[in-house]
């Protein structure tokens, strides 16, 4: 969906201090927008696709994270396990 100079531009938005970004997108093929959620910090990266209406609760629970000091590969094994078990429903 997103080519390389799309990804350098959005990483290129993450706030130094709190390793966290939110972006709204058009999908240059489709036309859907979508909302991106970037988290980082020295464990890793998430890069985080939602629906545009969703992107300021998702953004603010992971800026909350973030502030309490939850590591990013934490909260990514946190994010998979949820995927993993709505998918398995």
């Amino acid at each position: 969906m997103l080519d390389d100079k799309d990804v350098a531009e959005l990483v290129l938005r993450v706030d130094a201090c709190q390793g966290i970004s939110k972006s709204i997108i058009d999908c240059p093929h489709c036309g859907f927008r979508w909302g991106i959620v970037i988290t980082s910090d020295a464990t890793g990266w998430i890069i985080q696709g939602v629906l545009p209406e969703a992107l300021d609760e998702i953004y603010q629970a992971m800026l909350k994270l973030c502030t309490a000091g939850v590591p990013v590969d934490i909260i990514s094994k946190a994010l998979e396990e949820v995927i993993a078990k709505e998918a398995g429903k």
